[in-house]
């Protein structure tokens, strides 16, 4: 059954399920880069009495820039599986 969705996905999905792996993947990426950034900020904050206030700015702003890419990619992602979903059903349905 795994075989004939993947195949169905590869022969009827074209870009969305190309997204839809994107997407995936970034999201799985994303949880490192953000213990990366948060380490960052930690660190950014513990030196902050070194005259760092800049780099704890630029460290928030960063941390707030990929909890925000976190949340598109999880939209985006949700998007097109759902788009897959019924591109899918709709193929299985005609077969």
């Amino acid at each position: 059954m795994k075989n004939v969705y993947l195949s169905y996905i590869k022969k009827y999905g074209g870009y969305t399920g190309a997204v839809t792996l994107i997407s995936a993947l970034i999201m799985w990426i994303m949880p490192s880069v953000e213990v990366y950034v948060v380490a960052k900020f930690i660190d950014a904050v513990v030196h902050a009495g070194d005259g760092g206030i800049d780099r704890v700015l630029s460290a928030a702003i960063l941390i707030a820039v990929v909890y925000f890419v976190q949340y598109m990619i999880k939209m985006l992602n949700e998007l097109y599986t759902a788009k897959l979903e019924l591109i899918l059903s709709s193929e299985f349905e005609k077969n």
